[in-house]
């Protein structure tokens, strides 16, 4: 994944024992520091549990905090992705409708978008979703089945009209 660059401020730092003389541009990957283990527990396994507060998996509200400060999928301060705002309503928007409208599973077969131990260094994660190096990831998957939901389609039937335009009618700015 891309760097995420600074230049060192005057006077320098000191990262991992070597003097960074001021003025170097220095950074990581949003994807290291999104495997840190140190922010992310079990960084390498997909667990949504970690962004919610609950005693009985062992997150506290601590540990919330410390992955929202690591988390950095649009960039962070001056370099952050201006349409962030914009991508979490639409993406929230959405998601909310697909779920509204379909029921979801794992399409069977072959887990596709995992690693592999043919793939080679990096790549060899059964459960991680490999991506390839570049800003935004590419991807080859996950394969997922939509079947849709009866409340809709009596919906649908019943007032020949489709139940989110009637929401957005209601709602839509004059």
């Amino acid at each position: 994944m891309g760097i995420l660059a600074r230049q060192v401020l005057l006077g320098g730092i000191e990262i991992d024992g070597k003097l960074i003389p001021s003025g170097t541009q220095v950074g990581t990957s949003s994807y290291a520091i999104h495997h840190n283990e140190e922010y992310f527990p079990n960084a390498f396994t997909y667990s949504p549990e970690c962004w919610i507060v609950d005693p009985e998996t062992g997150v506290s509200e601590e540990d919330v905090e410390q992955a929202h400060s690591a988390f950095c999928a649009f960039s962070l301060g001056s370099k952050g992705c201006i349409g962030k705002g914009l991508a979490y309503a639409e993406l929230t928007v959405t998601l909310a409708r697909v779920l509204f409208l379909f029921y979801l599973r794992e399409a069977e077969g072959e887990l596709i978008g995992g690693g592999k131990p043919e793939l080679g260094f990096g790549r060899k994660r059964k459960n991680e979703y490999q991506i390839q190096d570049r800003f935004v990831g590419a991807r080859d998957g996950p394969i997922i089945e939509f079947k849709a939901r009866v409340v809709f389609a009596y919906w649908t039937v019943l007032f020949n009209k489709n139940p989110f335009m009637t929401v957005l009618n209601r709602t839509a700015i004059r």
